[in-house]
């Protein structure tokens, strides 16, 4: 008849912990000088981690059902080859009747008692571990947009952390969603020397939003040099109405 359960050999001698079903697990560092366990396929050295990782959660106690062993460590059923671990010496197979409900109520020092009937174990539940739909972060478009236009300039992609979250989710909260990535877009393509000196950072951008919407809006690009004209302008428009009063009082 067919082995209920399935165990990794010499489990408790490396994973000796003091309370059940702990947040984690030893490796030895002798699992990777040991010739049979490295001359495993890659897939077949992970299979035997995750194998660990159901031990832990079972007391050692794993059921021995290839789907049921797949959907816990996300794996298709079909590779849930478990012959070559057997043929290494590192599983054991056990014919428990004991559910694992059962064994998860007893403390550490009970010992588990073992039977020959064929009693059937109820397969454990397993839990729904489908991701649940998140919505996307508030920056998210305005970051796309932001870094495909600075891989397209650049060649490479933009840092992006937790300080430039928050910079693009202010840009969102000053020019909306719609808007927001448009412009992200328009300023990595704009020209202005200090930009380009310093490879369009993201705080240029929430610094200068709402001018560089207008140009985005407008068509029309403001560099430093035309800038430099307006005030100019604005100089010797100032001057001449000083001389213009100083003549009116004279």
């Amino acid at each position: 008849m067919p082995q209920k359960f399935l165990s990794i050999k010499n489990f408790e001698r490396y994973q000796n912990f003091t309370k059940k079903n702990p947040p984690w697990f030893k490796i030895h560092r002798s699992m990777f000088g040991d010739r049979e366990f490295m001359k495993l396929s890659t897939h077949h050295r992970f299979l035997y981690v995750g194998l660990i990782h159901l031990a832990v959660e079972t007391n050692n106690r794993i059921y021995n059902d290839a789907t049921w062993i797949g959907q816990r460590l996300y794996i298709p059923h079909t590779e849930v080859d478990l012959k070559p671990l057997y043929r290494c010496g590192f599983l054991a197979t056990s014919n428990l009747s004991r559910t694992l409900s059962e064994t998860e109520t007893e403390t550490e020092t009970e010992t588990e008692t073992e039977t020959e009937t064929e009693n059937t174990c109820d397969l454990p539940s397993i839990p729904n571990r489908q991701p649940k739909p998140v919505a996307p972060a508030k920056s998210t478009e305005t970051w796309n947009a932001y870094a495909s236009a600075y891989q397209a300039r650049y060649g490479s992609t933009p840092v992006r952390n937790k300080k430039v979250n928050s910079l693009l989710c202010g840009l969102v909260d000053r020019l909306g969603t719609t808007e927001a990535p448009l412009v992200a877009a328009f300023y990595v393509g704009h020209n202005d020397p200090f930009y380009v000196r310093s490879r369009h950072p993201v705080d240029a951008l929430l610094k200068s939003a709402e001018g560089l919407r207008t140009q985005w809006a407008t068509g029309i690009k403001a560099t430093t040099g035309e800038a430099k004209n307006a005030e100019r302008k604005d100089d010797a428009q100032a001057q001449i109405a000083r001389v213009k009063a100083m003549m009116g009082e004279a």
